[in-house]
């Protein structure tokens, strides 16, 4: 399990890489792109059910039930609160 994770690992890396060659954007900006990605910000919040799904839009919470990707996608808040201050980073 070790060496596929290192290996999914190394992988995104170079994915990262070779993007940064190619988008021809300097470090800074690269950075500073990538940075919400990386940090999963404004990820939607799985719910405890593992089911349902929030997200905000238009400033208003809204529910539903998640497809495999959002699901795959969606992030585990512990609460509201963390869920809140990750989209405030």
């Amino acid at each position: 399990m070790k060496e596929t994770i290192d290996g999914a690992n190394m992988i995104a890396d170079l994915a990262l890489v070779d993007l940064k060659l190619h988008s021809e954007m300097d470090d800074r900006t690269f950075t500073q792109f990538v940075a919400p990605i990386m940090n999963r910000k404004n990820a939607p919040w799985k719910m405890a059910d593992g089911k349902t799904i929030c997200k905000v839009v238009n400033g208003k919470a809204e529910y539903h039930l998640g497809s495999d990707e959002e699901l795959r996608d969606a992030v585990d808040y512990p609460n509201e609160a963390e869920y809140l201050a990750s989209r405030a980073a």
